[in-house]
């Protein structure tokens, strides 16, 4: 449904790599942020890449769909949506969760089994035990990615359904998609306040004020998304117009520009700021991210900077990039750097390690687990020929084995 778009998947690898350095720091050097050396705080915020991701997962996965109700279609391929997206995510992500949740002693008790199912299911960041437990400091982003591929598809599920949001362009469906992802962290709010006190303190914290699951819950991010959906649709009625961005040099000169100010937005702000409501956090940060996007793949500066091969390598790989760099740094920073004094030097030769040993296990995920899957999922529109396909490859393995 969707041309490829140049220069986002570089531009997911530099979100990946951002995330990477943010860890480094405190990983390899065992230090909280604000005692960091300066050449650690620098990176504090660099975790602001986990927002371009976010922003990145709105922008592409919203736009086919808006391209059918600009076209005045119906929006279609639900199925294959989220075959492809469990194909793209899961099997990768419960390896990671296996390798990191089941060595775990908490994990063998009666909440960490619920912790676990909930982690399989993507559901985790409803938890306050996740967040006291955290073990593994990027598993809750994807189970925040799971449940926004959910409520995105269905969104435009509705607009199937209901002819009223797809009228004007799609117009009303836009304001749909404000109203709910601008509500849903209220009622959350709410419904934590109420309920938490009623509910085992694992769950929702007793409601404290305080509780982590009041910031770290999809209701919560859904407003981060929401620029990045609202800049897709308003680009494709933009070209289905007929309508242009100006020149290559006023695209570049763009382009530029707004790269500057979302360099600003990472630069400037203090670590977690950006998930924040705040001068350099949401929602101008969102907005920024969210406006870099249709740029990027537009731009032939952007191009230049980031459709060459070693850009497109680290977007290749920037899935298991971003899975398994902290549990990487985490065994780095145990092991005989342990006896180096924090400070630069142990921070450069353990992020250097560290990368090193990321690309290589990140680019195994890639070939073995990932790469595979969705392959399949290209190959199986739907799930059920996926599940009949795997059923028939077991059994035909399991006639090949020796009596």
């Amino acid at each position: 449904m969707t041309a490829k778009l140049h220069g986002l998947d570089g531009l997911r690898g530099v979100a990946a790599l951002m995330v990477f350095l943010y860890h480094c720091p405190w990983s390899i050097n065992h230090l909280p942020p604000g005692d960091m050396p300066v050449s650690g705080r620098f990176f504090d915020g660099f975790d602001s890449g986990v927002g371009l991701f976010f922003a990145l997962s709105a922008y592409l996965l919203s736009r086919p769909f808006w391209q059918q109700i600009v076209s005045q279609e119906t929006p279609r391929g639900f199925e294959r949506f989220a075959l492809r997206r469990c194909a793209r995510i899961l099997p990768a992500y419960w390896i990671a969760v296996i390798i990191t949740l089941f060595p775990d002693p908490r994990t063998w008790t009666l909440w960490g089994q619920v912790n676990l199912f909930a982690h399989v299911s993507g559901l985790q960041t409803h938890l306050e035990v996740n967040h006291l437990w955290l073990i593994n400091n990027v598993l809750w982003t994807v189970s925040i990615e799971i449940q926004f591929y959910a409520i995105l598809a269905t969104c435009f599920w509705l607009a199937s359904r209901f002819r009223s949001l797809r009228v004007s362009s799609g117009l009303p469906l836009s304001l749909f998609f404000v109203l709910v992802f601008m509500g849903a962290g209220p009622l959350y709010q709410q419904a934590v306040t109420n309920l938490g006190p009623h509910l085992p303190t694992t769950v929702w914290g007793d409601g404290a004020p305080s509780a982590a699951v009041r910031s770290w819950s999809i209701a919560y991010f859904l407003k981060w998304f929401l620029p990045s959906i609202l800049v897709s649709w308003f680009e494709v009625l933009w070209m289905e117009r007929g309508k242009s961005m100006g020149s290559v040099r006023t695209t570049n000169a763009l382009f530029l520009l707004v790269m500057i100010a979302s360099a600003t937005f990472v630069l400037i702000p203090a670590e977690g700021e950006w998930r924040q409501v705040a001068l350099v956090g949401w929602p101008l940060g969102a907005f920024t991210f969210a406006l870099l996007l249709p740029l990027v793949h537009r731009s032939t500066l952007a191009h230049w900077m980031l459709e060459n091969p070693i850009a497109r390598f680290f977007g290749t790989i920037s899935f298991g990039l971003y899975l398994w760099h902290y549990p990487i740094l985490k065994a780095i920073g145990k092991g005989r750097l342990a006896d180096m004094p924090p400070g630069f030097a142990r921070l450069i030769i353990g992020s250097a390690v560290g990368l090193g040993a990321t690309i290589g296990v990140a680019w195994i995920s890639y070939v073995l687990i990932e790469r595979p899957a969705m392959a399949a999922a290209r190959q199986h529109a739907t799930f059920g020929r996926l599940i009949t396909a795997v059923r028939e490859t077991f059994f035909t393995m399991r006639s090949k084995l020796p009596a």
